[in-house]
């Protein structure tokens, strides 16, 4: 009897981030919006907002082979390519309608949306272990500690800001409705002894899954994804997200900061809500943990991997989960009334996982309706990315596209940083 369902269970954990894509939080400021709306407006709306924005240690082309219909990992390249510290980071968002209304001094904000963030964080001696095996660690402990962590969900926004002179303060209340989440958080201490007799391993493992999969057994693994727009969304999952944001503008100089994802989502969907542990110190007879991931690997060799990982469901179905914390550091300076220079800092952290990103832009007024812009970025998986932003001006309607690898925008797979940004704006 032959089954693979470990091997899928452990990819989803390790690298499930990476085989959805790449996927980061495109910065709006990359467009310099705020210098170039120079029409006074009571009221504006946005229809529509996207962005895809993704930062990998590894890229698709290096890992992969090309199959006769797609490409197909290539767990030796995989190996080749691992560095010391690896991980990728991905956001996705699509917001509808966002609407602002200013009186006086005050603006106020309003909208709805559609998000998505992925993070994982692994290093070298893990995926060594998950690759080739504890038969690489005989004599020592081997340690398999990956990060990871995927929630989708929609939010409902409000919030509102208040200009005093130079002066711009406000802040915003999210409340999310869960759709997906899915983490791995802890360790596998792996002692495998110099003659490969004895392997010990320290368990330390919770694993959470909300709308994602359900497990009991290696045997009987059901994934149950809930997409987007789909049947099988409703509100049981339910949280509050805050931030807040603040600029100094005088004369040709601009200063802002803006911190978001201050919050929780509680998932609380009744049978789709999961927490698995795996605790406590186990010994078996050597083994090589690698052939779990074989395709052809017998169910008894399966079965002795299920013992030896000890996952076991503990019958929670409610649970809390956090999203990065995101700090946007910016600054703009206007030359003139035809070129702007600006910088913005971006970083995203929990307490175990961080990316940052530096992004240089320069923008230049071409035509009274068009602007132009070239951006420099480096993030914390790559350092040459060259990107473009196009803002265009009709009356009232505005558009703006931009990318901060304009080569990866339309060929991924090369690149180690991917994204692009839509936005559209009519202010009355």
């Amino acid at each position: 009897m032959k089954n693979n369902k470990f091997g899928i269970l452990v990819v989803l954990l390790a690298l499930s981030q990476f085989c959805i894509g790449q996927g980061l939080n495109l910065v709006r400021s990359i467009h310099s919006v705020d210098s170039l709306d120079t029409i006074s407006y009571a009221f504006k709306v946005k229809p529509v907002e996207f962005y895809f924005d993704g930062s990998s240690s590894y890229r698709i082309i290096d890992i992969t082979d090309q199959g006769p219909e797609s490409r197909i990992l290539n767990w030796e390249k995989v190996l080749n390519r691992t560095k010391e510290r690896n991980g990728f980071f991905g956001q996705y968002s699509f917001e509808f309608f966002n609407t602002s209304y200013k009186i006086n001094t005050w603006e106020f904000h309003a909208g709805f949306n559609h998000r998505s963030e992925m993070y994982a964080q692994f290093d070298q001696e893990s995926l060594a272990l998950v690759i080739g095996g504890n038969a690489g660690f005989l004599g020592a402990t081997a340690r398999f500690a990956p990060v990871q962590n995927y929630t989708s969900w929609y939010g409902i926004k409000l919030g509102a800001n208040k200009t005093i002179r130079h002066f711009t303060i406000g802040g915003h209340i999210q409340v999310p409705f869960g759709v997906e989440n899915l983490s791995f958080k802890g360790y596998f201490d792996i002692d495998t002894a110099d003659d490969f007799e004895k392997i010990s391993i320290n368990r330390n493992v919770s694993i959470r899954s909300s709308g994602v999969l359900d497990f009991d057994g290696f045997d009987l693994i059901t994934f149950q994804p809930s997409p987007p727009f789909s049947s099988t969304m409703n509100f049981d999952n339910l949280g509050i997200l805050l931030g807040a944001e603040a600029s100094w503008t005088n004369h040709q100089h601009k200063i802002g900061i803006r911190v978001s994802d201050i919050g929780f989502i509680k998932w609380a969907r009744t049978g789709r809500t999961h927490e698995y542990t795996s605790t406590g110190l186990v010994e078996y007879d050597g083994i090589d943990l690698s052939d779990a991931l074989n395709t052809e690997v017998e169910l008894s060799l399966q079965d002795t991997v299920e013992v030896i990982l000890g996952i076991e469901d503990e019958g929670i179905e409610t649970y809390n989960s956090q999203l990065l914390k995101k700090v946007e550091l910016s600054y703009n300076y206007q030359f003139n009334e035809k070129w702007v220079l600006g910088v913005h800092g971006f970083l995203g952290v929990d307490s175990n996982f961080h990316h940052q990103r530096i992004s240089t832009s320069l923008h230049y007024q071409v035509l009274n309706f068009l602007n132009l812009g070239v951006v420099y970025s480096i993030d914390s998986y790559s350092y040459t990315n060259l990107g473009l932003s196009t803002w265009l001006d009709y009356n009232r309607l505005s558009i703006g596209i931009a990318s901060q690898n304009i080569f990866g925008a339309f060929d991924p797979y090369a690149h180690n940083l991917s994204n692009i940004s839509f936005t559209s704006q009519y202010k009355i």
